[in-house]
């Protein structure tokens, strides 16, 4: 008989019964009464309050926002974060939980912890729910005290892990085992429960007189919730690799107990609202999510991919909450400012205190605000290059949100930022990749490419595997020239030369297969080290790609000479033997090109043999140039500028220190003079 009436119990939908029990079905029409039931009680228009802990001494505050005016700040030991339910204040103290009018910080009710934890409340001006719960897996037990104004209602306590709680048209709406969540009426028994699978049921809240609930995103509580996004329901959740600085949650996980209110984590913080994307999904409102990392505040993108405006306050944030059209922010310095959808300020209060942590309800932003924001790529600039040591990961998120920004100032600031030696190296290295990652053409990226360093006009080297990168990304064939010109400045660090490589073979210019062929005769023989041959083999490759004819030409001549690198060597030859013979011809060995003409008429232009046979008697004592130097450098990159008479114009060495001894034997050298008089730049590398 005692089988018989439980299954009767459960055919009968089990509504009224004692709550959280396992047995409880899920969604049906005991959910949708429940929903119609507490939307038909919803009330709206609660004040706008800041519940919060101050320190020196040690207190618990509330701030009327609309009255302009504290509510009451009362000595106690907090030691986590209060909550706000309805007209009452829950306060997290030593052993107990003391339960405060809102109005006056009077304690009407106190709670002993009992081990447990708060976990979270809240409130519809009539009723009132306090979640408390040791968390975890085992040995868990939980207590949910739901208030009638200020008097106990109904108390129990279970097995089972509860999560925060909702209030909405005098219903509790409570998750618990982390996939369920269910309707309790103010005498605590479950009306209604549904169950969930993509996410975990930590956290409710209501929002414009409905019921959310998750912890990596939201559900909007309603009869499809149960069949999963998949299936029609409606939910959102932050985007799966999204990384933001500090790693924020949306939600606090209920199962663990909650930081200490001197945890940095409560300066860390997101906050979002509930609202319809265009394609009438669910999304957030104002596609705004709302970042705080210390005195740094961001609205974002719902995919947090871009920008709306940054914000930066003279103190640490302490507490934030999303309204539609803005943000709510306290300060560590007491003062609460509101901003709107622009960044703009709309309305700014002093607390005339010192707050830790705070907790903010509203519903509405305050004021309105006046004058014209400051563009974005200024704001995101001034962020990323915020002195505050702690904001480090925050201004490299700056750098990063400069990049989906569709203008040549972004891209300058980012090229600025790049180079920036004062930045600390997240900072620049976020900078690079994200300049290296635009996919716009951009004159600055152009002109940035067109600039060579200068000691005696203080002009750096630029970031040219970055600016490769992104002449790559945005199919900017116009860099094809400069990218080739800058593969033979001697400042240019080797570790980029490959970013040049793979961007002119992938922009498939042909004309760039010069300066690629170019630069692996020229430097083949001086490979040194390992990172340097692999260097060779990239330009090799990328000759290939964009030229296969040439290449045969430049891979038969460097993989019979044997004064290159055995390596450099033996790749030329695997890679000659993989191309074959142009097609049409037999296989045969392709020897180099004479320097000069049979006929005995002058080169048309200078190429690296030239130079080759021109340095050859000097060569031994620029060797000695290299040993002699005080770095004692594995080898020296000469650039010769050599008029069109055959006569030296101008030696740069690097290492500088070799250039004294360098010059004068250059110098002393007659190279050939060229068929049209054209003044021409090589490059030259000699070893030790």
């Amino acid at each position: 008989m005692k089988r018989l009436s439980c299954v009767l119990a459960l055919v009968a939908g089990c509504a009224g019964s004692a709550p959280f029990k396992p047995q409880f079905p899920n969604g049906g029409p005991q959910l949708k009464d429940a929903l119609e039931r507490a939307h038909a009680g919803a009330s709206h228009g609660q004040s706008s309050i800041v519940l919060g802990v101050s320190d020196a001494p040690r207190a618990v505050f509330a701030y009327d926002i609309d009255a302009g005016k504290l509510l009451f700040r009362e000595a106690a030991q907090v030691n986590a974060l209060p909550s706000i339910a309805g007209e009452l204040a829950v306060v997290p103290e030593a052993t107990r939980i003391t339960v405060r009018r809102l109005r006056d910080g009077s304690v009407v009710k106190e709670l002993p912890l009992d081990g447990m934890h708060l976990v979270g409340a809240d409130g519809d001006g009539t009723i009132a729910a306090v979640v408390l719960s040791t968390g975890g897996s085992i040995n868990t037990h939980s207590r949910l005290v739901i208030f009638e104004g200020e008097k106990v209602r109904s108390d129990r306590t279970t097995t089972r892990a509860l999560g925060s709680p909702a209030v909405l048209g005098g219903l509790a709406f409570v998750p618990h085992q982390r996939v369920h969540l269910s309707a309790i009426d103010p005498d605590g028994k479950e009306l209604a429960r549904a169950r969930i699978g993509d996410d975990v049921a930590s956290h409710a809240f209501r929002h414009q007189g409905e019921v959310y609930f998750g912890e990596h995103g939201f559900y909007r509580l309603d009869e499809a919730s149960e069949r999963g996004p998949a299936q029609g329901a409606h939910y959102w959740k932050l985007a799966p690799a999204l990384k933001l600085p500090g790693a924020p949650p949306l939600f606090m996980d209920s199962n663990a107990p909650p930081p200490p209110i001197e945890s940095a984590l409560y300066r860390v913080a997101l906050s979002a609202l509930p609202g319809p994307t265009p394609q009438g999904a669910l999304g957030l409102a104002d596609d705004a999510l709302y970042l705080a990392f210390y005195k740094q505040l961001y609205s974002l993108t719902a995919d947090a991919a871009s920008a709306h405006w940054v914000y930066e306050t003279d103190s640490d944030v302490v507490g934030i909450r999303s309204v539609p059209g803005g943000l709510l922010a306290l300060n560590a310095d007491g003062v609460l400012v509101a901003l709107d959808t622009q960044g703009l300020p709309t309305h700014q209060a002093q607390l005339a205190l010192k707050p830790i942590a705070a907790r903010i309800r509203a519903e509405r932003l305050p004021g309105a605000s006046t004058g014209e924001a400051e563009p974005l790529t200024a704001r995101l600039d001034k962020a990323a290059r915020n002195p505050d040591t702690r904001l480090v990961p925050s201004r490299g998120f700056a750098a990063q949100l400069l990049r989906p920004i569709e203008d040549d100032e972004a891209a300058r600031l980012l090229i600025k930022l790049c180079t920036d030696v004062e930045s600390p190296p997240r900072v620049s290295e976020q900078a690079c990749a994200s300049l290296g990652e635009r996919t716009f053409a951009s004159q600055a990226v152009l002109d940035a490419l067109a600039q060579h360093p200068s000691y005696l006009d203080r002009t750096p080297v630029p970031p040219v595997g970055a600016l490769a990168s992104a002449a790559l990304h945005a199919k900017d064939t116009r860099a094809v020239p400069l990218l080739g010109a800058q593969l033979f400045e001697p400042a240019l660090p080797i570790e980029q030369v490959p970013q040049i490589f793979h961007a002119l073979a992938g922009l498939g210019d042909p004309s760039a297969a010069i300066p690629l062929a170019s630069f692996v005769r020229l430097y083949h023989a001086d490979a040194g080290d390992d990172q340097f041959e692999r260097v060779l083999v990239a330009g090799m490759d990328a000759l290939i790609q964009l030229d296969p004819s040439r290449a045969r030409q430049v891979l038969a001549s460097l993989s019979t000479d044997q004064q290159g690198r055995g390596g450099v060597r033996v790749a030329a030859e695997q890679r000659l033997a993989k191309l074959g013979p142009e097609p049409g011809e037999e296989a045969a060995p392709t020897a180099a090109a004479p320097a000069t003409p049979s006929d005995g008429t002058p080169p048309a232009h200078l190429t690296s043999q030239h130079v080759d046979e021109a340095l050859s008697p000097v060569r031994p004592k620029l060797a000695r140039c290299v040993r002699d130097a005080p770095e004692h450098p594995a080898s020296a990159r000469l650039t010769l500028v050599i008029d069109g008479d055959g006569k030296v114009a101008e030696v740069r060495a690097l290492p500088e220190s070799t250039q004294a001894c360098a010059r004068p034997l250059i110098e002393a050298v007659q190279f050939p003079a060229t068929k049209y008089g054209k003044r021409t730049i090589m490059s030259y590398s000699v070893s030790r």
